[in-house]
């Protein structure tokens, strides 16, 4: 019998099957379950899922309890992404690791998320973007806003699903 390890950080090529790989196998919504009756409690009653997360996530990273790093590629371009429980743990990350730290927290909500990767004013990017019972969303992992649709300077290359 196979023991199943689960990885906590995977090295990433920048392209699209490697990228969805990595999010298959590194989005996991129970390693951030213990952080639901807390949003929950700090959510307003007009608020949607999306935006308390959203709203955490800026808090957070104001607040320097969460800190965002440039990524580090290797010779080959790869770049190491981390799991939403290594990024909590470590209390860094970068853009792809916040991005994922979302997805994993917007599906503990039963929403339909996906991680996207592109550009941001001709810059690499990630955001997450999804839809909930006010709408569609894009939020910005690095800075934790949320948009009701996507900014015009975001250009999207790839939009990787996480497992259901």
């Amino acid at each position: 019998m196979f023991s199943s390890v689960r990885k906590e950080s995977m090295r990433v090529l920048p392209f699209g099957f490697s990228q969805a790989s990595a999010v298959r196998e590194l989005v996991r919504a129970e390693e951030v379950e213990h952080l639901l009756g807390l949003i929950s409690v700090l959510r307003w009653p007009w608020e949607s899922w999306a935006m308390a997360v959203a709203r955490w996530m800026r808090t957070q990273i104001e607040f320097g309890k969460l800190r965002c790093e440039p990524a580090d590629p290797d010779d080959y371009g790869r770049i190491v992404w981390h799991s939403p429980g290594t990024t909590l743990r470590d209390r860094r990350g970068h853009r792809e690791d916040f991005a994922l730290l979302l997805v994993a927290l917007l599906r503990l909500g039963s929403l339909d998320v996906r991680m996207t990767l592109g550009t941001a004013d001709g810059d690499p990017h990630a955001w997450v973007e999804g839809t909930d019972a006010w709408g569609g969303f894009h939020i910005d992992p690095t800075t934790g806003r949320y948009h009701t649709s996507r900014p015009a300077d975001w250009d999207p290359a790839y939009t990787l699903d996480p497992p259901a």
